[in-house]
């Protein structure tokens, strides 16, 4: 199973833009659960983080979609099945989440990381990809993957998830 990697993957504009936007006061996040891996003390950390869904059961949920429009011309795909964007804030030791696959169809995932940090995505296949800004990786949908949180100097991570075909 593939793992690709396509870096500088928007033009700068197009980063900085996506950036201003969603991390505006004015972006609407929703709080939703996240799922950590059992093995990891969960004491000290709330088991939440910020979503928000540009797509989902193929069709808009967003009334931002266009923002995603330079993500959306460069992947080359026949039909979106979700688009979510997550964000978390960072901790004082780093969290793993739970192993999980994003649809239960199969399709293409491609992960775009919004901001540099030290966090990362795991694959069950122990690949890791680190989150630069403006990466996009992608990946066949029933390759069970996980994110971290991040611990260094950023205050968050951001990533938009796509399952497309």
């Amino acid at each position: 199973m593939a793992i690709n990697i396509h870096k500088d993957f928007l033009k700068k504009e197009e980063i900085e833009k996506l950036k201003k936007e969603m991390l505006s006061s004015f972006f609407p996040w929703h709080l939703a659960e996240v799922t950590w891996d059992n093995e990891y003390d969960q004491t000290h950390y709330q088991n939440s983080q910020l979503t928000h869904y540009f797509h989902d059961g193929f069709r808009p949920r967003s009334d931002h979609i266009e923002l995603i429009k330079p993500l959306l011309e460069k992947i080359n795909f026949k039909g979106l099945n979700r688009i979510k964007a997550n964000l978390l804030i960072r901790t004082d030791k780093k969290i793993i989440h739970k192993m999980h696959t994003d649809v239960s169809v199969i399709c293409t995932t491609g992960i775009f990381y919004l901001n540099t940090n030290n966090g990362e995505t795991i694959f069950e296949n122990g690949e890791r990809v680190k989150s630069v800004e403006n990466t996009f990786v992608t990946f066949p949908s029933n390759l069970r993957h996980t994110g971290t949180t991040n611990t260094c100097n950023a205050a968050y991570r951001v990533v938009l998830n796509f399952n497309y075909f």
